[in-house]
């Protein structure tokens, strides 16, 4: 079943968005901010034969969906909730115009996904924010700026970003999110920056604090550093976040 399977793709502004709709009716559907990739990489580990991952675990098997994703991101500007110094000598501040991406995407990108996809966001499928690194970051910062998805999934994100957890801590969360995928890999605190060597600490504290408000959440200790098995991580991500058990209802925090 692997397979680009692209059925729809339309520029919004000077990003790219790519469709990939599922053979199954009613299926979620999930939004993905990628750097440079369409989504196939995505796509097509989570379509693959469940098989060994590493250490011989089987990876877990993906629900049905549908995938939409945006690529051609400022990554540093438009993924970051707020302005921040560079993390990396010879590297710009970061941007802080997570604002007016998620704009874009909330009155833009979704709505003509979903007129692609002939879905309707009211009583339509449900829909999934997911992304890795600075994209996991915003995935969770937008689950307290949008009642649009339900699900968010954020994978070896950056949550070390400074200011974060404290946002976390006090700002209240969306009441339609019911579900939220935590990950790091277990050598991604061991780099030279110490900003970014607190992200363990940070994710668990997160989901902690996510978690006591009634939102059902995981987190995966993934082995090796940032970079390592990106595919296999966004396939075990989204196999939880996809899952159809019962969950907490809307709530009033």
């Amino acid at each position: 079943m692997a397979g680009n399977d692209v059925s729809d793709a339309f520029s919004c502004g000077n990003k790219t968005v790519t469709i990939r709709r599922s053979d199954a009716p009613g299926v979620p559907i999930v939004f993905l901010n990628e750097f440079e990739d369409d989504g196939a990489t995505v796509w097509n580990a989570c379509r693959s034969p469940a098989k060994p991952g590493t250490g011989g675990d089987p990876l877990p098997r993906c629900a049905p969906f549908s995938l939409v994703t945006v690529s051609g991101l400022a990554w540093d500007r438009e993924l970051t909730p707020w302005p921040a110094s560079a993390t990396r000598a010879g590297q710009a501040d970061y941007g802080g115009e997570a604002r007016d991406h998620l704009r874009l995407l909330t009155e833009d990108v979704v709505p003509r996904a979903l007129a692609a996809l002939a879905a309707d966001s009211g009583d339509g499928p449900m829909l999934v924010l997911a992304g890795y690194s600075l994209a996991g970051l915003f995935a969770t910062w937008a689950a307290f700026n949008t009642s649009l998805f339900r699900r968010t999934a954020s994978v070896s994100g950056s949550l070390w970003y400074p200011g974060f957890v404290d946002y976390v801590r006090d700002h209240k969360l969306a009441p339609t999110v019911e579900r939220m995928y935590f990950s790091v890999g277990n050598r991604e605190r061991k780099v030279p920056n110490r900003t970014m060597r607190s992200v363990q600490d940070d994710t668990i504290r997160i989901r902690s604090l996510v978690e006591e408000r009634g939102v059902r959440t995981t987190f995966d200790l993934n082995s090796g550093n940032h970079f390592t098995g990106f595919a296999r991580r966004m396939r075990k991500a989204l196999a939880w976040t996809l899952r159809q058990e019962d969950v907490p209802g809307p709530r009033g925090a």
